[in-house]
């Protein structure tokens, strides 16, 4: 590998390079302990780094190209990629919902709200304006036929504009359980609506917070519940249990009764065995809870509360059908498409 014996060889250099340092390492007493502390008999080395690059960006004849497409990169697509970006995200406030969203419910939503028309209050979010507006005539025929299906249970809509009246419609089908007949398309775009509608949901009861109207967001926060279960107003609560008709429903007045009955005491008339081991699992998955409240004055003896003390509200909330240290699971909630977790609300304000 010696340089004399192999002219014009880098590579036979480099190997005999390689094999005098070795030799140096294993003779030299110095030698061998710089490799042994810097990994080279000549001590500590400088740090060299380098970019591969292929070779045809190299090539002389390749310039002109690789110059051009440098200034089309660095002139055009980053820039425009940076004004997308920031175009968009200007689009959006808190919890990714849309601006035009928070102006809607500021506008549709008061103290006097009533909670038939907050499918429609959810329908005029932006997020769905593109995803809801007809783009077929025969879309018009879909709308009429699920129109026809529900408007019994649907208040008469305030805006007459074709994507709420989709949108409206969409969601009146869900919380009816109306939507068999639906075409793939329309199942698709309430999928869209139902993986938003948390967030939004919980918007709009930020914005009734803002305007100060405790009703409206009461209604707000249960109409959350009637999406999360597909139910809606006149629905019996009993509705959320599996299984649950007509039969089922004559033996049991509400939820609230029903949770309390023991196991054994549970009527569930035309049901198989496997389906009453169905409810009665259901039944040990709803949240069963109990509230503590405490209002007092911190650093204050006197237990009594004066106007114009700074006082505290404690609230403790108690999960009564939780083992010690079992977590709560997922909501229970075959009608919805997506996994929910537990969530509790609690809210102080003021009563005239």
């Amino acid at each position: 590998m010696h340089p004399d014996k192999n002219p014009n060889n880098p590579s036979a250099e480099a190997k005999f390079m390689m094999v005098a340092k070795a030799y140096e390492a294993l003779t030299d007493a110095t030698a061998k302990e710089n490799y042994e502390k810097f990994g080279n008999p000549d001590g500590k080395q400088s740090l060299e780094v380098s970019i591969g690059l292929p070779s045809w960006l190299l090539d002389s004849d390749n310039r002109n190209l690789v110059l051009m497409v440098y200034l089309i990169i660095m002139v055009g697509v980053i820039p425009f990629c940076v004004w997308k970006y920031y175009s968009n995200s200007s689009q959006y406030g808190e919890k990714d919902v849309m601006y035009n969203t928070y102006s809607w419910y500021h506008h549709s939503l008061d103290d006097s709200t009533l909670m038939k028309s907050l499918p429609e209050t959810l329908a005029g979010s932006a997020e769905f304006r593109d995803r809801n507006m007809p783009k077929d005539p025969s879309e018009k025929k879909q709308i009429s036929s699920l129109l026809e299906k529900i408007k019994s249970s649907m208040q008469k809509p305030s805006y007459q504009n074709p994507i709420l009246i989709k949108g409206n419609v969409l969601m009146h089908a869900h919380l009816l359980r109306q939507t068999g007949g639906m075409s793939e398309g329309y199942k698709e775009d309430l999928h869209f609506m139902l993986a938003k509608a948390n967030a939004l949901i919980d918007a709009m009861i930020s914005v009734c917070q803002h305007q100060e109207a405790l009703k409206t967001a009461l209604n707000c926060i249960q109409f959350g519940q009637f999406v999360t279960q597909a139910c809606w107003t006149k629905d019996s609560t009993l509705m959320q249990l599996p299984h649950f008709g007509k039969k089922q429903l004559e033996e049991h007045t509400n939820l609230v009764e029903f949770l309390a009955l023991e196991d054994k005491d549970v009527k569930l008339p035309g049901l198989t065995k496997e389906q009453k081991a169905d409810v009665i699992k259901c039944k040990g998955l709803i949240p069963q809870v109990s509230v503590e409240t405490k209002i007092f004055v911190d650093d204050d003896e006197d237990p009594k509360v004066y106007e114009g003390d700074l006082c505290t509200v404690q609230v403790k909330l108690n999960r009564e059908n939780l083992a010690e240290g079992e977590k709560a699971g997922l909501v229970y909630a075959p009608h919805f498409p997506f996994p929910k977790q537990e969530a509790w609300w609690i809210i102080l304000g003021t009563q005239e």
